[in-house]
C-alpha cells in the first residue's frame, strides 16, 4: 500500500484558521490595602458556624433468624422481614 499526505503551506493554514473569540466577560481582580490593625481584626473574626453534630442512634433491629417481634412464633425473615 502507498499513501500520500498532502502538505499545505503554513500561510494557507493560518488563513483558514478561524479567529479566536474574545469573551465579553473578563476576570476582574481588585486588591485592597489593609493596614496592620485591620488585618489583625479580620484574622480574629471567626466566620465559620460552630455546630456540633450528634451521631444518629438506631435501635436494635431484629436479625433475620431472630423470632419476629409480632409474637407469631415465626422467624423474622419469614414473617415481617419479607420485603
Amino acid at each position: 500500500m502507498r499513501a500520500q499526505i498532502p502538505v499545505q503551506d503554513p500561510a494557507e493554514i493560518h488563513e483558514a484558521a478561524p479567529e479566536p473569540r474574545v469573551s465579553k466577560r473578563q476576570y476582574h481582580e481588585e486588591k485592597l490595602d489593609l493596614n496592620a490593625m485591620e488585618q489583625g481584626e479580620a484574622a480574629s473574626l471567626e466566620t465559620r458556624e460552630k455546630t456540633h453534630h450528634e451521631p444518629v442512634r438506631v435501635e436494635n433491629k431484629p436479625r433475620p433468624n431472630d423470632p419476629c417481634p409480632c409474637g407469631s412464633g415465626k422467624k423474622y425473615k419469614n414473617c415481617h422481614g419479607r420485603n
